[in-house]
């Protein structure tokens, strides 16, 4: 991998190894469900799709290239005011621990930021001629969580996002609706984010919609 590139070289896709071998436990106590969930590097293929979703600047202004992989194969399941508000954290955990490798920078769960969903935003135009990628949902792939949460910590009270790939929207979950022992389970699959090492030079006075590091 190069260590700097231009805005040009920068690649629309790339495929992502599976390091393997790996394996996180999620406690009952942080999901909030009363099983304990074992997720292995397995729960992804062994090579993994990304799709380029636009460019990231660290605290030291260095500029990179950022892609959103594939979904995972197992969900993960997360309940109630406990589960949502541990959410985001638990996904990015997942992430890294599974994926993470030395090509990387960051590694994260996608966040809502991360999209454009709806073509008919009418900022939609505007911010895809400033380089910011809408991802193509496949309605085949399982909704998937998004590592963002509107918390309410005095009435234990949590919103948690995630994607319906089936409408191509981003969708809220309340914590309020699966806090008690009748509740359905929701389990959603999860959508890693990767930020390369390389570097991409860029003009000082370059426009662009920034995706969260």
């Amino acid at each position: 991998m190069k260590e700097f590139i231009t805005l040009k070289e920068v690649q629309e896709t790339i495929m992502v190894s599976n390091p393997g071998g790996r394996s996180i436990t999620i406690e009952t106590q942080k999901s909030g469900y009363n099983e304990v969930q074992t997720l292995t590097s397995a729960i992804f293929p062994d090579k993994i799709f990304g799709e380029y979703i636009g460019l990231a600047k660290l605290k030291d202004n260095s500029i990179h290239p950022a892609y959103m992989l594939n979904t995972s194969r197992q969900k993960l399941i997360l309940k109630g005011f406990i589960g949502f508000s541990n959410g985001p954290e638990i996904l990015n955990e997942i992430c890294s621990k599974l994926l993470f490798q030395n090509e990387f920078i960051v590694i994260r769960s996608a966040v809502e930021s991360d999209f454009i969903i709806d073509s008919f935003n009418d900022n939609y135009e505007k911010l895809s001629k400033l380089g910011f990628r809408c991802i193509e949902l496949d309605r085949k792939e399982k909704d998937f969580w998004v590592a963002s949460n509107i918390l309410f910590p005095d009435v234990r009270e949590c919103f948690i996002k995630y994607v319906n790939t089936d409408l191509g929207l981003i969708c809220t979950q309340f914590s309020r609706d699966y806090d008690n022992k009748e509740s359905k389970v929701i389990g959603k699959a999860i959508r890693p984010v990767v930020i390369l090492k390389s570097k991409v030079e860029v003009k000082e006075n370059f426009e662009y919609k920034w995706i969260k590091p």
